[in-house]
């Protein structure tokens, strides 16, 4: 896959152990992208925090838009971390797994597992373009439970929607 977003860093750039191979997805805050972890020989998910409203990516470097905003690009960044840190506590089996964190080219990225499947946004576009009422009952009792757990803990996801829930092949939602 190849990305239609101009800031993502450019297939087969390496960010340590990572080496990056091609773009899952992007948003208003950041870029996701498939990545090889050559330490642990898997197929790993990248997610960068580069907020558009905030910074810009000038080479490999993410930098703030302006002198302006760049409290507002370290403030998110930190929380990004922070969210991060957090999300590494969890084992939930319907939240994705992050497995490390880090800084680097001024931002900030996330770890986590790669998880095999197809995203909701992806189903519903299909041809039959509808899932089955048991298929919607198992993505609620999954939905649920997953941000049960993660409210529990005092935080909010604030980005649901179908393109963010994958349903793993084995048909569990995450």
């Amino acid at each position: 896959m190849t990305s239609d977003n101009v800031q993502a860093l450019p297939v087969g750039t390496l960010l340590g152990d990572y080496r990056l191979d091609s773009v899952i997805g992007h948003g208003g805050f950041g870029i996701t992208y498939r990545a090889f972890d050559s330490q642990l020989a898997k197929v790993v998910a990248i997610k960068e925090y580069l907020p558009v409203e905030f910074a810009v990516r000038q080479g490999d470097k993410v930098v703030p838009r302006s002198a302006r905003s760049a409290d507002d690009f370290a403030w998110g960044r930190e929380r990004f971390l922070d969210e991060a840190r957090a999300l590494a506590r969890f084992r939930h089996p319907h939240i994705v797994p992050v497995l490390r964190y880090f800084e680097a080219n001024g931002t900030a990225y996330t770890v986590m597992e790669f998880e095999d499947g197809k995203n909701v946004g992806e189903l519903l576009r299909q041809p039959a373009g509808r899932l089955s009422s048991d298929d919607v009952h198992r993505l609620a009792d999954g939905l649920v439970g997953g941000l049960s757990a993660v409210h529990a803990q005092g935080f909010l996801h604030r980005d649901i929607k179908p393109s963010n829930i994958i349903i793993r092949r084995d048909g569990i939602p995450v």
